[in-house]
């Protein structure tokens, strides 16, 4: 039987998968639910469905942190004003404070919610041609929800700062936020839809070896794009994310070395890579230093260099019994910093990219996966491959991770 790699890339990873996004999406790419190959197996295809159950984020010291919490602990009322020029709305309403004083608490809030991405779906089709040659393509799903939101105005009653505040800002917030901002919902929300679509191939090569512990290493390299056939992030709502590169197109490449233990125990290392190319829209921006990114006030059009990729692998899948075996993985995604350029000259590209939600991010998963192949040598077509998964991430920075768990099947033929 032949151990060929399915697909791979590298977040979301981004965002991330799901590359620009700091998640853990489900990619359907991942080399964790690579299906096994016989020799006669020419046609795959595979589908596979996965529930969030928890939801862990960590923020830019790798602290676990409410989701909400995961780019700043507070967010700025005040702030949020800063950085528009002189006869704006927002300019004119931060005046007729009178100069407050920034104590920590004046114009502060803290922010809670229920973040999850619910449910993934993934469907693929893999073909092998002669020579180990492979194509596949692939198609995700993803249902993503934020609910319970509550903001506690942490700001007091006492002097006529906190008057002057409460007045013109924070007793009726969700109303001035929607005004001045061009709309911003601070409320709950859901969407469903589809993420990128990718198309990748390889060539995978086994090589028997005759030692007392090693008995074959497979090598495998892989390339291929993923297209902006995915849900965008939603401007207008808090803590909204991309169903993939948030339009734009990536390049995937990657390589894995997979070896066979005595038969009965398969280990192995991936590595793979994603640039995204640059893409402008409509996004929100920091005007000034000091505002916080869930009241960004502020949408013009913006160009974005994205962050490059990386993902590292590493499984180790004894064989239980002929057919059943148990997958253990180790998975870290990086993303690279990205960078803004504001196209309009009436705002700043250097303090837009003042922003924390643009930095560097981590996740670090755990992966239990058990699987069971039907095939046989003799008989190995139109027997099914079942998998059942676990994701459980434990670290990170700048990224809110999603506990998932999940089943798969694939059809050989």
């Amino acid at each position: 039987m032949k151990n060929n790699n399915i697909i791979a890339l590298a977040l979301l990873w981004s965002t991330a998968l799901c590359a620009t996004s700091p998640l853990d999406f489900l990619r359907p790419y991942d080399v964790n639910l690579k299906p096994s190959h016989w020799d006669e197996q020419k046609l795959q295809f595979s589908s596979m469905a996965l529930y969030g159950v928890t939801t862990h984020a960590y923020n830019g010291n790798a602290e676990n942190v409410s989701p909400l919490r995961y780019l700043h602990a507070k967010q700025d009322a005040i702030g949020m004003l800063k950085g528009f020029i002189q006869g704006t709305t927002q300019n004119a309403v931060l005046e007729s404070l009178l100069g407050p004083n920034e104590d920590g608490i004046l114009g502060q809030f803290t922010v809670t919610g229920d973040f999850r991405i619910t449910h993934s779906f993934l469907w693929g089709a893999r073909y092998n041609f002669e020579n180990n040659f492979w194509v596949g393509v692939f198609l995700p799903a993803y249902n993503a929800r934020l609910k319970n939101v509550a903001w506690t105005n942490l700001t007091q009653n006492i002097t006529p700062e906190d008057a002057l505040v409460r007045t013109n800002i924070t007793d009726s917030f969700h109303e001035n936020v929607a005004a001045l901002g061009q709309g911003l919902n601070l409320k709950d929300w859901e969407k469903t839809g589809l993420g990128d679509l990718s198309v990748i191939g390889g060539w995978s090569g086994k090589f028997i070896q005759y030692k007392p512990w090693l008995k074959r290493v497979d090598t495998t390299i892989k390339a291929g794009f993923t297209f902006p056939t995915g849900e965008k992030k939603d401007e207008d709502k808090i803590m909204s994310v991309a169903f993939g590169n948030d339009g734009t197109v990536g390049i995937v490449v990657g390589a894995g070395l997979d070896m066979n233990l005595k038969h009965w125990c398969d280990a192995g290392v991936e590595v793979e890579f994603m640039h995204t190319f640059n893409n402008t829209r409509e996004r929100r921006i920091k005007t000034h230093s000091q505002q916080t990114e869930l009241l960004l006030l502020k949408k013009t059009a913006v160009n974005v260099d994205h962050g490059f990729m990386q993902k590292f692998n590493l499984y180790v899948e004894p064989q239980i019994f002929k057919g059943f075996s148990v997958r253990l993985a180790y998975q870290h995604i990086k993303q690279g910093g990205s960078t803004l350029y504001v196209v309009s000259n009436d705002y700043s590209s250097t303090t837009a990219n003042t922003a924390e939600s643009i930095k560097e991010w981590t996740t670090h998963n755990v992966i239990l996966q058990a699987k069971y192949d039907r095939a046989t040598e003799e008989n190995n077509k139109y027997k099914p491959q079942l998998n059942v998964y676990y994701n459980r991430p434990f670290n990170g920075r700048r990224s809110v991770q999603t506990g998932s768990l999940g089943c798969g099947i694939t059809f050989n033929f």
